[in-house]
């Protein structure tokens, strides 16, 4: 290792990804998520995506309209695609609208 190398080395904390990943665009792109120092959730929408998360966990047991709440509120976090996803989900495996 050069000189700058070890110096380069020893100035990034160990716990942040270094950039040096052979050109593996994934692997750049996870790099680059931890890179910046993170933006704090505005208040509430952990607390909502959390909340969601709990109606969602008993899946096919859980009550529809417990699971159309918690994709509401996925939603309303900023979550629009993940809830799209589990949505199509739910649609797939529970024959919904047929």
């Amino acid at each position: 290792m050069s000189p700058a190398s070890q110096s380069a080395a020893a100035s990034t904390p160990a716990w942040r990804p270094r950039r040096e990943t052979g050109g593996d665009p994934q692997a750049d792109r996870l790099a680059e998520a931890f890179a910046d120092e993170a933006q704090p959730l505005p208040e509430g929408v952990g607390e909502a995506i959390l909340s969601a998360l709990t109606l969602l966990a008993p899946g096919a047991e859980a009550d529809f309209e417990d699971r159309a709440r918690a994709l509401e509120l996925l939603r309303a976090a900023g979550q629009d695609r993940a809830a799209r996803r589990i949505a199509a989900d739910m649609i797939l495996a529970g024959g919904i609208g047929r």
